[in-house]
């Protein structure tokens, strides 16, 4: 990949597609909310967690892997919320609110 000079990344952020920026974007907040549910599980002693990484040989390696689990968790999470709650397209043939014409039950 080739950057250019003088591009800024918020040009760049600008030039990825909509569905690109809307994923990543509840991705951040996902990773956010995990890291900070993962710590707050290990500052809190939960369930004696604490004590469990400090006593292992690895405790460096024990963090990572719950701090990068919960992470990728969370966005996996709120990338899927996401998706699932975004607006129907109001264009016509391409998902539109609007029932069609052969499912109008009205009374006439």
């Amino acid at each position: 990949m080739v950057i250019k000079r003088g591009i800024s990344a918020k040009a760049t952020y600008q030039k990825l597609p909509r569905i690109v920026r809307f994923l990543a974007g509840h991705m951040a907040f996902g990773l956010a909310v995990g890291t900070a549910f993962a710590s707050a599980l290990v500052m809190t002693n939960a369930g004696g967690l604490k004590d469990l990484i400090a006593g292992d040989g690895h405790p460096y390696l024990a963090m990572f892997v719950l701090h990068f689990m919960f992470a990728l968790t969370f966005a996996s999470v709120a990338m899927g919320v996401g998706v699932m709650t975004m607006h129907k397209s109001k264009t016509p043939g391409t998902g539109s609110d609007k029932p069609s014409s052969g499912s109008d039950h009205s009374d006439k």
